[in-house]
């Protein structure tokens, strides 16, 4: 008998944290939010905190980004957006020739 895991849609779960954001601001709780299922997710720095200052704590945390964050990619700009999407595809399209090139002389 399968077990069926209720799973959340990580777009949705950002959206939820995005929005209860200002209500995590103050010193002790700073980025701290805790959905239904206890779980807790912090942004990558106060995850990093939290591992140094409680290094034998074996805690399960969601790492998500945080405010303002460089790394989210709903912080970049669409020239670097459609240059990541662009050369992404680029390097796809290269691969496939390349195999399809190879197959014939049993060289992959």
């Amino acid at each position: 008998m399968e077990q069926s895991i209720a799973r959340e849609d990580p777009g949705e779960v950002e959206k939820k944290i995005d929005s209860e954001e200002s209500s995590v601001l103050n010193s002790q709780t700073q980025g701290k939010i805790e959905d239904a299922g206890g779980r807790l997710w912090l942004s990558e720095d106060e995850t990093l905190l939290r591992a140094r200052n409680n290094p034998g704590n074996e805690e399960p945390i969601y790492v998500t980004f945080g405010p303002g964050d460089r790394d989210n990619p709903r912080n970049w700009g669409k020239a670097r957006k459609w240059y990541i999407t662009c050369f992404v595809s680029f390097l796809n399209v290269i691969t496939c020739d390349l195999l399809l090139t190879l197959e014939p002389f049993n060289l992959c």
